[in-house]
């Protein structure tokens, strides 16, 4: 009987007692998943920060945990492209990823949008410029080649491409320069 699974005592429980039961289960099973998930996390970067030549065997673990569950295999191969090419950014943006998935437990699109994003900035530098050397300049400048004309766009789209994009590396940036502090607000630029 499931009052005797849940460890309820009584004759007859009534359905609040067992959806309480199972509600207390469900998430004490849930934190020993984020447990168990933060301290694989917390291994993988100590791994990485540790030994560079096993840097990329985390890398791709990391990678792996990221894009196992995203709608394509895309998103994958960029992210193995870059780290092949610049595995300081590759590892940086799987940081904020899993960051991201740890904090505030982002949606699949929302990911995949956000490596997107990221890649691209990584190769408009020709995968040569760290994310942590780029200046607010180079930001700004690689925002303004999404600038089209009105003869070029008509319906004037590029400014919803250049919005959603904005916001994605300035969240980004902010986490960059403060990983550790906990609460999003207060992370700043600089």
């Amino acid at each position: 009987m499931l009052a005797d699974v849940l460890g309820l005592v009584g004759s007859s429980p009534t359905p609040g007692v067992l959806l309480r039961g199972l509600y207390n289960n469900f998430i004490n099973i849930s934190e020993d998943i984020v447990i168990v998930y933060k301290k694989e996390m917390t291994l993988q970067t100590s791994q990485t920060e540790s030994n560079q030549t096993n840097g990329y065997c985390s890398l791709e673990k990391k990678v792996d945990i990221i894009t196992k569950s995203l709608s394509r295999a895309y998103y994958k191969n960029i992210l193995i492209k870059l780290a092949d090419r610049n595995i300081e950014n590759a590892n940086i943006v799987c940081d904020y990823i899993i960051a991201e998935q740890t904090e505030i437990s982002i949606k699949n699109s929302t990911k995949e949008s956000r490596i997107k994003v990221l890649v691209w900035l990584s190769n408009i530098f020709k995968d040569k410029t760290s994310f942590k050397e780029m200046t607010k300049q180079d930001i700004l400048n690689y925002l303004n080649s999404l600038r089209k004309s009105i003869h070029e766009d008509e319906t004037q789209k590029w400014i919803g491409s250049y919005n959603v994009r904005q916001i994605i590396l300035n969240k980004f940036f902010r986490w960059l320069y403060n990983p550790d502090e906990p609460n999003q607000r207060k992370r700043k630029n600089t």
